[in-house]
C-alpha cells in the first residue's frame, strides 16, 4: 500500500487560475489527481479517449455533459464522464475536484 498525504503534494500551476496535485505513485492501471480552479475559470467543451469519475471537494461549477442541460455540482457530488462524451465546465466558486481515471490520463492537461 502506498499513501500520499495531501500536505506533501506540491501544487503544479497548469495555467493562470488552475493548479493540479497528483501523487507520484499513480499506477500503470489508474491515475488520480486533484484540480483546483479559480472562480470564473472555464474548461471549454472537449472530449477524451478515456472515462473519468470526478468527486467535488469544494466550490461549485456548472457542468455540461454531451447534449444534456447544464447541472450545478457542489461538494459531495460525483459526476461521470464516459469515453468520447463532449463535456466542459464553468466555475461558479473556487472549485476543487478529484479526478479518477485510467493510466492513459496521466498526460491529460485541462483545456481552456
Amino acid at each position: 500500500m502506498l499513501i500520499s498525504h495531501r500536505k506533501d503534494l506540491k501544487p503544479i500551476d497548469v495555467r493562470p487560475g488552475v493548479t493540479k496535485r497528483a501523487p507520484g505513485h499513480n499506477s500503470s492501471e489508474m491515475q488520480v489527481s486533484e484540480w483546483t480552479l479559480d472562480a470564473g475559470s472555464e474548461s471549454e467543451a472537449h472530449v477524451h479517449d478515456f472515462p473519468v469519475v470526478n468527486y467535488v471537494v469544494k466550490g461549485k461549477a456548472r457542468i455540461r455533459l454531451g447534449n444534456d442541460s447544464e447541472e450545478v455540482v457542489a461538494p459531495g457530488d460525483y459526476y461521470y464522464v464516459p469515453t468520447g462524451v463532449t463535456h466542459g465546465l464553468v466555475v461558479v466558486e473556487e472549485f476543487t475536484v478529484i479526478v479518477f481515471g485510467p493510466a492513459s490520463m496521466s498526460s491529460f492537461q485541462l483545456r481552456h
